[in-house]
């Protein structure tokens, strides 16, 4: 006779048959992703906190004019959208 156990769409043997190379293998895919997503938010980071130093009404980033309100909504902009992306990979482990 079967149990639920034998069962093979039961989450228990799924889990007891899962490769574990390729669960170290996506972790690591994830945590190099959420490393990449810190080190460029780190240096935004530093960008708009230098530009704030400078006290100056425009920002000129890649020959590009902006005023210092929407340099700090671009700012927040890329803040959120760093935060959510870090989110759906932590996630997804």
């Amino acid at each position: 006779m079967r149990t639920k156990a034998d069962d093979p769409s039961s989450r228990r043997t799924l889990y007891r048959h899962m490769d574990q190379e390729l669960i170290i293998n996506a972790i690591e895919q994830h945590v190099t992703a959420l490393q990449d997503i810190f080190a460029w938010a780190l240096i935004i980071a530093l960008g708009v906190g230098w530009a704030g130093l400078q006290n100056n009404k425009e920002l000129e980033i890649v020959g590009i004019k902006f005023n210092r309100r929407s340099a700090f909504y671009v700012a927040a902009f890329l803040y959120v959208v760093a935060n959510i992306a870090v989110l759906l990979l932590l996630w997804r482990i």
